[in-house]
């Protein structure tokens, strides 16, 4: 969702061990955002409601991979 939105974004997201997150029993993500073509910080901060934005959609996007029905006994299918 990135790469889609914010040019020179990498098409494919990098993995990488972040121990806060191996021990998490919880789906989770982690992203760093930088930039090196933006010498204006205001630059940036005018990017931020779309990075939120991109990342909300690619979380969603991938929230039904993860998930598993559950039926609870007695509960009407």
């Amino acid at each position: 969702m990135l790469a889609q939105s914010f040019k020179g974004s990498p098409n494919v997201a990098q993995a990488s061990a972040i121990r806060q997150l191996r021990t998490t029993a919880a789906p989770a993500i982690a992203v760093e955002i930088s930039s090196v073509s933006v010498d204006n910080r205001a630059d940036l901060d005018r990017m931020a409601p779309g990075v939120a934005d991109a990342i909300a959609r690619g979380a969603t996007a991938f929230k039904p991979s993860y998930i598993v029905a559950v039926s609870t006994p007695g509960a009407v299918q």
